[in-house]
């Protein structure tokens, strides 16, 4: 619950600013038109790279910016590029600049984005501000049960579930079976996290094989090669099994979690 209102209050949020972008770049190329702004295209282009960047410096610098609106002379009413300041009809130097065709039209539409803009901005601020205090009030989702129990064959004994480790040792949990490996140490399985711990260190299960003589083995550097379902391989062709595809019967020996055969062919060794 927790992600998917983060989630439905980010998705507005992400709708507003780009709104509020899209709305600051349509205001800037309007205003610029209905100014007769030289350069607008310009200007244009710099608020598609920078939009509240540029779109802030336009806002304060509009009204002085040179524009490319014709001169109309007082005097006699011709019309002369606005590069030049004498009248080439009569040679008088009073003048006015024109009206820009539709001013009043490309004015009132960048008024109208401008503000959607600015409303979108807030919109944006109010979601995202929505989404920090979502994500510090609502409490975090409960993590899944990754609990697993350890895969052993099983064996009824006096009509009771019976397991073994190598040493012939017998329990009536799975997860209390021991692994040794051949240095005498001893890991303990956990259901909780699916990982062995030994002397104070932890052993992830997914690099945790039983070699051919039933030991523990832990894969650190991921070296061994995959076989066939359950068996890896060393470098110098050793056989390892993964430990849920190992168990053993009351004698030691080593057979299939799954099916209770010997894992070792007596013929093969393997």
């Amino acid at each position: 619950m927790r992600t998917l209102i983060i989630i439905l209050t980010a998705i507005p949020a992400i709708a507003a600013i780009i709104l509020s972008i899209v709305s600051i770049i349509i205001a800037v190329s309007n205003d610029s038109k209905g100014r007769g702004v030289k350069n607008r295209e310009l200007w244009t282009r710099r608020t598609l790279l920078s939009p509240f960047i540029i779109g802030l410096v336009y806002y304060f610098q509009k009204d002085s910016l040179e524009t490319e609106a014709a001169k109309i002379c007082v005097n006699c009413g011709a019309d002369f590029d606005d590069n030049k300041y004498v009248c080439p009809n009569c040679r008088g130097t009073q003048y006015t600049f024109g009206e820009v065709p539709n001013k009043a039209v490309y004015l009132a539409k960048a008024k109208k984005w401008a503000k959607i803009s600015v409303i979108s901005f807030v919109v944006y601020i109010v979601m995202m501000a929505s989404v920090f205090v979502a994500a510090a009030v609502l409490p975090e989702p409960e993590p899944e049960n990754i609990e697993s129990d350890a895969c052993h064959f099983v064996y009824v004994v006096d009509g009771v579930d019976t397991y073994y480790d190598m040493l012939g040792n017998s329990y009536n949990d799975p997860n209390d079976v021991l692994y040794y490996d051949r240095f005498g140490n001893v890991y303990q399985y956990h259901r909780e996290n699916g990982t062995f711990t030994c002397n104070g260190y932890e052993y992830f299960s997914y690099s945790s094989y039983v070699d051919k003589n039933g030991y523990f083995v832990y894969d650190d550097n991921r070296t061994l090669t995959y076989v066939d379902i359950g068996e890896w391989m060393d470098s110098d062709n050793n056989i390892y099994y993964n430990y849920f595809c190992a168990s053993w019967d009351s004698e030691g020996n080593l057979i299939d979690s799954f099916t209770g055969e010997p894992l070792i062919d007596e013929n093969t060794n393997k």
